[in-house]
């Protein structure tokens, strides 16, 4: 991308930490990948877990690790915190990065989604400041995103409630319960490569994918996306 446009119509510039806080989620199972410690994989020379962790730490003013702390993160990340609820899966990961977080939104990732786009987070969080909803995320592929999306952290006590109920512990169905803003597949196309941003590496052949699709894009752990 050569552009990227504000709805002021100001050009998108990097330089300087946003007043959010971002959490990575870092407490699955890998189920499909034999149990491997995914965010330890490399692409290039470095794992894909300090990849995500030091994008986001050029944009967050506070960053946390969710789910298993890992020395990776040592001098990258504010707070590595466990998850001791098991199997209540991403809902109980954004409900602790609630308890600790010191501003209003929380952008949420994924360690095993590593290519996030600093334009892209810059965008939604404009939206997300200068809105009414409690939820902003993606739309890619007529699919909303959950993850590199932002939640406010008031939604906290009405999280924590759901998963007491264990009504439903899945984060999809918990969005549709509150008001969230999409940004249009179109928007997104002009901000960043979707494709790349949305990658996730969840077994070997996705993680294969992702290792063909940084070489094809020539990233590296400083690359912008």
């Amino acid at each position: 991308m050569t552009e990227h446009r504000t709805s002021d119509g100001s050009g998108l510039e990097f330089g300087g930490q946003r007043p959010f806080s971002a959490a990575i989620l870092n407490g699955g199972m890998a189920s499909r990948y034999g149990g491997a410690d995914k965010q330890s994989l490399p692409i290039g020379s470095v794992a894909i877990g300090t990849i995500l962790a030091s994008t986001l730490r050029e944009e967050a003013k506070e960053l946390f690790i969710i789910g298993r702390p890992h020395s990776m993160y040592d001098g990258i990340a504010d707070g590595q915190y466990v998850d001791a609820l098991k199997g209540r899966g991403p809902l109980e990961g954004l409900h602790i990065a609630m308890r600790y977080a010191s501003y209003p939104w929380i952008l949420l990732c994924a360690a095993d989604m590593p290519f996030v786009s600093p334009f892209l987070i810059r965008r939604l969080f404009e939206i997300a400041v200068h809105g009414e909803s409690e939820i902003v995320l993606s739309e890619f592929n007529g699919v909303y995103q959950p993850f590199s999306a932002f939640y406010r952290r008031d939604l906290m006590d009405v999280l924590a409630a759901r998963i007491e109920s264990q009504s439903s512990l899945s984060l999809w169905k918990f969005l549709q319960t509150r008001r969230f803003e999409v940004l249009p597949s179109t928007e997104l196309a002009t901000i960043c490569d979707a494709e790349f941003v949305f990658q996730n590496i969840n077994d070997p052949t996705s993680y294969a994918e992702a290792r063909e699709a940084a070489r094809r894009r020539g990233f590296t752990s400083e690359a912008r996306v």
